[in-house]
C-alpha cells in the first residue's frame, strides 16, 4: 500500500469503549499511516519494520450507525511499502477474552496458518498475538487453551509481553489450559504486542511420509485470555 486504501466495516456497537485495531506490515524505507472512520481522523502510527500490530480509540458517538468507512492513508519514504493483513473495531476494556475464528480478526499478528479455523496452528519458531487493552493496575493472567502437535509434547513455550518475558508454560497433546503470570506495569493502553516462542517445531511430512502437510507446527491455538489477578 503506497496510496489511500477504503474498507468497508460493519459494526453493530454496544455500551463498551472500541477502539480500531490493525495488523500492518512495512518493509523498507520508513512509513506511517493515517487512519480515518467516516473521514474522522483517528490519530497517526508511525509503522515499525516488520509486522505490527496498531490500535486507536474510536469516540463512541462515532459509532452510531453499523455500517462504516475506514481508510488508511500511507505515507511512505525510501521504497516502502506498507501492507494490511487485517483490521477491526473491537470493544476495549480491562480484560479480552476470545476464541480461534470470527474473534480473533485483528489480533493474529503473524506466524499462525489456517487463521479463519476455530483453532489456528502455530507457524514457525514464534507467533504474535496483538490485543487493546485500558488496563487495570496490578498483575494480570494470560491463559491460552490449545494442544501441542503429538511429536513435540509435552511442548515448551516462552512468552513475552511488550518485549518483557514474563517465562514459560508448557502444553500436552490434548487440550492445556496454560497460565502466565503478567507483572504490574508490563500491559499499556492502546495495543500490547504478546509473543510465543516455541521449543520445538516439526513439520508432518517429514514425520509421516503420507502427509502433504510442509508446514512447521508447534501449538493448536483455540482460546486466550487476558485478565486481571
Amino acid at each position: 500500500m503506497t496510496q489511500a486504501s477504503v474498507l468497508a466495516l460493519d459494526l453493530q456497537a454496544s455500551s463498551a469503549e472500541y477502539a480500531l485495531l490493525a495488523v500492518l506490515g512495512l518493509e523498507g524505507g520508513k512509513g506511517s499511516v493515517v487512519p480515518q472512520l467516516d473521514e474522522r481522523p483517528l490519530g497517526s502510527w508511525a509503522i515499525e519494520p516488520g509486522w505490527g500490530i496498531y490500535s486507536a480509540p474510536v469516540p463512541h458517538d462515532a459509532l452510531g450507525s453499523s455500517q462504516h468507512q475506514l481508510k488508511l492513508t500511507p505515507t511512505v519514504a525510501g521504497g516502502a511499502v506498507v501492507s494490511v493483513d487485517a483490521v477491526a473495531l473491537v470493544p476495549v476494556g480491562s480484560e479480552v477474552s476470545f476464541s480461534m475464528g470470527e474473534e480473533s480478526v485483528g489480533h493474529l499478528v503473524e506466524g499462525f496458518a489456517n487463521r479463519s479455523g476455530r483453532s489456528v496452528w502455530s507457524l514457525g519458531a514464534r507467533s504474535v498475538v496483538g490485543v487493546a487493552l485500558a488496563p487495570a493496575a496490578g498483575p494480570y493472567s494470560l491463559t491460552v487453551r490449545g494442544s501441542a502437535l503429538p511429536s513435540l509434547a509435552p511442548l515448551k513455550v516462552d512468552c513475552k509481553v511488550n518485549g518483557k518475558d514474563i517465562g514459560s508454560a508448557q502444553f500436552e497433546r490434548r487440550g492445556t489450559g496454560s497460565r502466565w503470570a503478567v507483572p504490574a506495569n508490563v500491559l499499556r493502553a492502546g495495543a500490547n504486542r504478546i509473543e510465543f516462542s516455541y521449543a520445538q517445531t516439526a513439520v508432518p511430512s517429514k514425520l509421516d511420509p503420507k502427509s502433504a502437510d510442509n508446514r512447521e507446527l508447534a501449538l493448536r491455538f483455540t482460546e486466550l485470555s487476558l485478565i486481571p489477578q
